[in-house]
């Protein structure tokens, strides 16, 4: 599953025209992922691609119907509307262009966020680890809840990752399981024939490396990413929300999934689908607490405006190959969230401080 010349050569058979690669479009996610397109090996290329983003528009029109008891903006409009307005949203449109697996990824954030609003921590643990498929997209997230002292979710996620990780054995076996992680990152350290490159990715990754790795060395980059990526993670937990309190819970996991994609190290544009679930949260907070268009809350709004702009990713990213600079506004977005959340947590009694 491993082997890059094999890939490609199996690449070539269904795809034999394609001339800006001379090496495999590796497959570098978890074996056990691969079962998830197993249903898809009796189908031709085309057909597979177009079932599969039949599935992902499926998904598409689940997600405001799980949301829907919990986030009351989406009880304003039809369902048609929001699957619309989804289909808009430039990393959703490049996933399904792509045939990216992202809006699952996406579904799997939605189950959590609704299973920790039902008070069923053990299955949003359980949820996300459904999500580890692209573990660097997970992973930070529950480092935020261990650190936050979630027992519960960890163990459902520790269960399901512990199954996830006997399937893969005994998909490819112990060898190709633990050799996985290098495997990995030698892709990430060779660039995979130009198929990685941090210049194009919205994360502390992509902003860092391409100016510090090549004045100070990519030891020092990846240093400074791991510090900077620390300190995001732990703005996140120092502020423990309260699912007693409902905007308080909301922006935190809006802001939670913020710092994940900004910490995930590896992203492209198609990860940033996740980011519609934090900024249905935070437009539900703008409307929930009908408040004025001032300075503050328009600093809210406008990183918010630009994530949804899609000629601003194609500019940067199709014109000038530094998609890595809409990490800036995910960070702006962070850093407002991060204030409004400090002072609803300052805002309230000791009692209810110590219950969250």
């Amino acid at each position: 599953m491993y082997d890059g010349d094999l890939q490609y050569k199996v690449q070539k058979q269904f795809a034999p025209n394609v001339k800006i690669r001379q090496a495999a479009l590796p497959y570098n996610h978890p074996p056990f992922e691969a079962l998830l397109f197993l249903p898809l090996i009796g189908f031709s290329y085309i057909h597979a691609y177009l079932l599969w983003n039949l599935f992902n528009v499926v998904i598409l029109c689940a997600i405001p119907i799980f949301l829907r008891d919990h986030v009351a903006i989406l009880r304003t409009r039809p369902l048609w509307f929001w699957v619309l307005a989804a289909l808009a949203f430039f990393p959703v449109f490049i996933t399904l262009l792509q045939g990216q697996d992202s809006i699952f990824l996406l579904l799997v954030f939605v189950l959590t966020f609704v299973s920790f609003k039902k008070n069923a921590d053990f299955i949003a643990g359980c949820c996300l680890a459904l999500g580890l498929f692209r573990f660097h997209m997970v992973l930070p997230f529950a480092l935020i809840l261990l650190l936050q002292g979630r027992k519960k979710a960890i163990l459902g996620f520790s269960s399901v990752a512990a199954c996830w990780f006997l399937i893969s054995v005994g998909l490819v076996g112990w060898n190709t399981v633990i050799h996985y992680p290098q495997y990995v990152m030698q892709l990430e350290v060779a660039g995979a024939g130009g198929a990685i490159s941090p210049g194009n990715m919205p994360t502390i990754h992509g902003l860092v490396d391409p100016v510090i790795a090549t004045q100070l060395g990519k030891i020092t980059s990846v240093v400074i990413v791991g510090i900077l990526s620390a300190l995001l993670v732990l703005i996140c937990v120092f502020f423990r929300p309260n699912k007693n309190k409902q905007t308080n819970f909301d922006l935190s996991f809006a802001l939670a999934v913020l710092i994940t994609v900004l910490v995930s190290y590896h992203a492209y544009a198609h990860d940033l689908s996740v980011l519609l679930l934090p900024l249905l949260l935070v437009a539900n907070h703008l409307r929930e607490a009908s408040l004025p268009l001032d300075l503050k809350n328009g600093n809210m709004l406008m990183p918010m405006i630009l994530l949804c702009v899609s000629p601003l990713y194609m500019f940067l990213w199709f014109r000038y190959q530094h998609l890595n600079l809409i990490g800036l506004v995910i960070l702006w977005l962070s850093w407002v969230l991060w204030r409004e959340i400090r002072q609803r947590y300052e805002s309230m009694s000791p009692e209810l401080c110590g219950a969250s």
